[in-house]
């Protein structure tokens, strides 16, 4: 059967929806309703019925389970429809229940008695009812009991939806906290709440408590953070705000927790209820950079103005549309125009108080600069009444409206006629200096020259006095006074020919590029050579010379002999030359301070001579520097020993000293720190390296001057060499041609043709493609050196010679594949290792250190000098060489060193570098397997 449905179902229906689910609380007062309900009127079923759209759901039940049932047939689906308590005495006599399962059915209801449940005006949303198995009546009474009954059921809906609503609120409010407080931990400002009463901070966001740190909730505590110049100003702030009741603003500086002071804008705002202020909200943005940056910003500015007004500099403004211009009153007085509170004027205008072209120019410049969005800078002539000119600097740039065309362009005229003649004056002096310079380096040239001369004109009768020494040395028994003369003769020459070098070519040594070796010698040995040279001298004077060496001195050390002695000879010759009575010792000491680097040595020269004020010592080591005029009258010398021997200790690592009294004598001292070299001898027990044996080659000799073709002769046939010999260039060409050589000797100065044209002639034959050609030459300098190989020479002998190093060149440019045309080769076929120098580092260094060494070498020269295709950068390739000199040499690879000091000369030449490159990238390549080779052995 149908049932009937309420006009207003749709808003019954949502009524009873709102209340939503009963839940706990409200179905356990519900179930006592239920259960007063039964016991109050006799029944055994009372029920608290909610009529949904279909079927009924119970809110409570009482002697029943409270499952849902349709609402068709339902006797409350009638209830809901009036106001009135709906009565059934006897279910079985009305005809709209007569049918219904509850009736006919296992429950057997024969009574029902309804109240409806009354939300509002015709809003009925369930039923407080009951029900019997038997028909029973039901009076007025008990009616009205039932009404109130439903009442209370009734409230008890009420208070649960109250409630329900109450605690969505809370639900809600709690999220909308959550958002607030999750929003104000995210902003980077400090956010706080705190009572006007007490002060007492009621709510602080993260970033508050990271930049305060702890802090306790009073007013006072943050009163304490802020900076005392700001206090009492913030201060009065709060008491206007406290007075007015309005929010404030303040910039102010708050202590952080680490003690630094930071500027922040502080906004305040009062929280009111039932209008009175109850609280404050704070927020405070950090401005710290802000106010940095406006007050560099306002520094600037006032920078710019007095930068303006010193420099007498004024503003102006062209208007690109009328062609107006507006001066300040600056730039009126550059003008010529007084007018201190400025000046307008148009472009013709302008261009008639200006040299004219060069307004024009300038106008066109600043157009030409608006378009381009750039700046520019422009100077102009103002002629003045009294006929000079100004030189007025322009600079300016365009102001653009936002479609990024040009409006006007702005600017400052500056006077720059001061610096105009100045810049002439400078013109001037640069040409004078430009003469000037051309002066020096034509007189450099000359002295170039004039060296190159002189040391071939010395160096030849010495390579004289020098071979013949040596053939003198070979050939006489040891032991003997003939032979011990020979080696006095040869140690003096040695020593002449090492002061020689230093004096003709003094300008090396002020550039700082004396090379210094590293080889091991005797100590005690090169002491009694330096002493053995000027005994003469001594004796003549009747002198007594003495040497003193101290304790714990090592056999053999590792340095530059030849430096050495040339320090001690000037030392020696000096102190001879100044002592006329006495003596003079050489002392040598050990000194503490020595380490696996080096022994730390003192050597001595002591004389009993005329001795030096304390007041012209410090002139000593001064280049062309004595004591005083007498002194070179009377003693003779150029003042340059000194000098020299200064330079060279402090090269060496060292320090020089003097110790002097005048009347009683001085003494000359000098410290360096040299490495022991293994393999010590004790001095006087010579054990010279046996005679290496020679292969014999066929050699032509070409050298012009008869004593050193006789002296180089005899060396060459003494080791089994056949020899044929020329004198000059010419001769050298058709020897060539005429006959096959394995090697050519060829003399550098000659007269006619030299022998670097000699060997460029040569080159151009077939026969001398692939023919060693080594110079001999006395002029030695890196840039001759340079042009040797430039020539197509192979390598460079200097004279004079010695008989060893000339027999070792000879036997390396001869060896198997040996010969090259050319630098590049030679350089390539030439030996990459100096293995007596390697072998002596590795001795002192150990044999880990020198892998170490080794290693790191490789290292570098893999990440030196660029790679095939490529030219590094000049100033970059002459820096990697000049790393690479030391580097290598040290190490025993001395070829490549003088390789890189061939490049580097021509990166500081302007020299082209290009054809260099091929050779040291080769080199480079042939080093590098060599120390895998020797790190692998």
């Amino acid at each position: 059967m149908a049932f009937p449905v309420a006009g207003n179902e749709a808003a019954r229906l949502a009524a009873l929806h709102a209340l939503s689910d009963l839940g706990a609380d409200p179905a356990v007062h519900l179930d006592a309703i239920c259960r007063t309900a039964a016991s109050l009127f006799g029944v055994p079923i009372a029920l608290v019925s909610l009529v949904e759209a279909d079927h009924l759901r119970f809110g409570a039940a009482c002697g029943t389970d409270g499952a849902p049932i349709p609402r068709e047939g339902a006797f409350c689906a009638y209830t809901i429809l009036a106001d009135e308590i709906l009565v059934c005495a006897d279910t079985t006599q009305d005809p709209r229940f007569a049918d219904s399962r509850l009736v006919t059915g296992q429950a057997g209801i024969r009574f029902y008695a309804g109240a409806p449940l009354i939300l509002g005006p015709d809003l009925r949303i369930g039923t407080l009812c009951l029900l019997d198995t038997v028909p029973r009546p039901f009076g007025e009474a008990q009616r009205r009991q039932l009404r109130d009954l439903a009442a209370i059921v009734v409230g008890q809906l009420r208070l649960h939806e109250a409630n329900r609503r109450q605690q969505e609120e809370i639900a809600a409010r709690e999220g909308s906290e959550a958002r607030y407080r999750a929003l104000a931990d995210a902003l980077p400002q400090l956010v706080w709440i705190f009572s006007v009463e007490t002060g007492e901070k009621a709510y602080a966001n993260q970033q508050f408590d990271r930049f305060y740190g702890p802090i306790g909730n009073t007013r006072a505590e943050r009163l304490a953070r802020n900076h005392p110049e700001d206090a009492e100003r913030m201060h009065r702030a709060w008491r206007t705000a406290m007075r007015t009741g309005s929010p404030y603003r303040i910039e102010g500086r708050l202590r952080r927790h680490d003690g630094v002071y930071r500027w922040h804008k502080l906004i305040m705002i009062p929280i009111r209820q039932r209008g009175e202020i109850v609280a404050m909200l704070g927020t405070a943005l950090d401005i710290d950079e802000i106010i940095t940056a406006r007050r560099k910003l306002e520094e600037t500015g006032n920078l710019l103005q007095l930068a303006q007004k010193a420099a007498g500099a004024g503003t102006w403004e062209l208007d690109l549309s009328s062609q107006r211009i507006v001066w300040s009153g600056e730039s009126a007085a550059l003008h010529g125009i007084d007018a201190p509170q400025g000046y307008t004027l148009d472009a013709e205008e302008w261009l008639s108080l200006v040299d004219r072209r060069d307004g024009e120019v300038a106008l066109a410049a600043a157009a030409d600069a608006a378009e381009r969005h750039d700046y520019f800078s422009i100077e102009f002539r103002v002629p003045g009444a009294d006929g000079s000119t100004r030189w007025v600097n322009g600079t300016g740039r365009a102001v653009y409206d936002e479609d990024g065309t040009p409006l006007r362009v702005i600017g400052l005229n500056i006077d720059v006629t001061a610096r105009k003649g100045a810049e002439a004056a400078l013109v001037s002096a640069k040409a004078a200096a430009e003469a000037a310079r051309g002066e020096a380096e034509r007189a450099s040239a000359a002295k170039s020259d004039f060296l190159a001369t002189m040391s071939h004109e010395i160096r030849t009768p010495l390579n004289g006095v020098l071979g013949y020494a040596d053939l003198l040395v070979d050939e006489l028994e040891p032991g003997t006074p003939a032979r011990l003369y020979a080696e006095r003769i040869r140690g003096a020459g040695a020593a002449l020919l090492t002061v020689v070098n230093d004096v003709l070519d003094f300008s090396k040594i002020e550039a700082g590029q004396v090379e210094l070796a590293a080889e091991p010698f005797v100590l005690t040995d090169l002491m009694d050579q330096a002493v053995a040279i000027i005994r003469a001298g001594a004796d003549g004077k009747g002198l007594r010379l003495e040497v003193r060496a101290g304790p714990g001195l090592p056999g053999r050390v590792i340095g530059d002999a030849d430096r050495l002695r040339q320090v001690l000879m000037n030392l020696l010759n000096n102190a001879v030359k100044f002592t006329d009575a006495g003596g003079v010792t050489l002392g040598l000491e050990r000194l503490a301070g020595s380490d696996a680097a080096g022994m730390r040595l003192r050597f001595s020269v002591r004389d009993t001579g005329i001795g030096i004020p304390a007041a012209k010592l410090h002139k000593l080591f001064e280049r062309f520097s004595q004591v005083d005029g007498s002194i070179q009258r009377e003693y003779g010398g150029t003042g340059l020993g000194l000098a020299i021997s200064r330079q060279l200790v402090e090269l060496m690592g060292g320090e020089i000293g003097v110790e002097s009294e005048a009347g009683r004598g001085s003494t000359f001292w000098f410290t360096l720190r040299l490495p022991v070299a293994t393999a010590a001898r004790p001095a006087g027990q010579a054990a010279p390296p046996p005679e290496p044996h020679y292969h014999p080659r066929r050699i032509l000799l070409v050298e012009d001057t008869p004593l050193n073709r006789d002296l180089a002769l005899a060396v060459l046939h003494s080791a089994g060499h056949a020899v044929d010999a020329v004198e000059s260039g010419p001769e050298a060409i058709e020897a060539v041609r005429a006959a096959p050589y394995d090697l050519v000797l060829m003399d550098v100065q000659m007269p006619g043709m030299d022998g670097m044209t000699a060997t460029r002639q040569i080159r151009a034959l077939d026969q001398g493609k692939a023919l060693p050609i080594v110079a001999m030459t006395a002029s030695v300098r890196p840039q001759q050196v340079i042009a040797f190989r430039q020539a197509g020479m192979t390598d460079h002998i200097g004279k004079p010679f010695k008989r060893a190093a000339l027999l070792a060149a000879v036997e390396r440019w001869t060896a198997r594949g040996a010969a090259a045309p050319a630098p590049a080769e030679a350089q390539a076929a030439s030996t990459i290792l100096d293995r007596p120098t390697f072998e002596e580092v590795s001795a002192v260094v150990g044999q880990e250190r020198m892998q170490h060494l080794l290693a790191t070498l490789a290292k570098e020269l893999g990440e030196r000098f660029g790679t095939d295709g490529t030219t590094p950068e000049r100033g970059q390739l002459a820096h990697d060489a000049h790393a690479m000199i030391s580097a290598s040499g040290v190490l025993g690879f001395r070829h490549f060193a003088d390789l890189c000091r061939e490049v580097e000369i021509a990166c500081e030449e302007q020299r082209s570098v290009e054809p260099m490159l091929g050779r040291l990238r080769s080199m480079r390549g042939a080093v590098i397997r060599e120390i895998e080779s020797l790190c692998a052995a």
